[in-house]
């Protein structure tokens, strides 16, 4: 039984990286019961950040900033892209050109609103989580509705980090390194942002 349990311990640390967020729906299918998910809570393993979310705690190491422990947007969109099978949703619009230093006039770093762009809505639970940014959704099927495109036609392979798509506009989404593990965090180019914000 023992063994079991350092098993699916170890098994949790290959699939969940410290500081992203998953829901209980996405440990349920890894096979991580309510009971368990609560035993890991109780020893410190898993941290709850809201009702039915949870991450791994970021490592408390020696010279690490202790805001590096800190839920930020980029966990919780990286999460989205690379861990619950949503690749369909990117950054976009002012925040893209944002953290491409395209708004000389705001700080660097100081979002106040985040605009995320995909196929389908943000799942609920992310309204529950504690984070210093406004979430501001836009559907890509109803902003490029006359030309008959959302993100769905980009053809965006993360694992290869390539497109398909040689299409000008809808073509041209690019990947941030962020974090201290080099997460890939995925955008729309200065060109599309602007086309989104249009």
């Amino acid at each position: 039984m023992a063994i079991h349990k350092v098993k699916k311990l170890n098994q949790l640390q290959q699939l969940l990286p410290e500081g992203l967020p998953v829901d209980a729906g996405w440990l349920e299918a890894k096979g991580y019961s309510r009971a368990l998910r609560m035993q890991y809570v109780s020893a410190g393993w898993l941290e709850q950040l809201a009702r039915g979310v949870y991450r791994r705690p970021p490592a408390r190491l020696p010279g690490r900033n202790i805001y590096d422990n800190e839920l930020q947007w980029q966990h919780v969109v990286i999460s989205l892209q690379h861990l619950l099978n949503r690749h369909d949703v990117i950054v976009g619009g002012r925040t893209a050109l944002e953290l491409q230093g395209f708004a000389h006039y705001l700080p660097l770093g100081n979002i106040k609103e985040l605009h995320l762009y995909g196929d389908k809505p943000l799942p609920g639970w992310i309204n529950r989580l504690d984070l210093d940014v406004q979430l501001v959704f836009h559907n890509t099927r109803k902003l490029f509705k006359a030309e008959g495109r959302g993100l769905t036609n980009l053809n965006w392979n993360t694992g290869n980090r390539q497109t398909v798509s040689n299409d000008p506009i809808h073509g041209n989404i690019t990947e941030h390194t962020w974090g201290p593990w080099d997460w890939p965090l995925t955008m729309s180019t200065p060109e599309r942002a602007i086309a989104g914000t249009a």
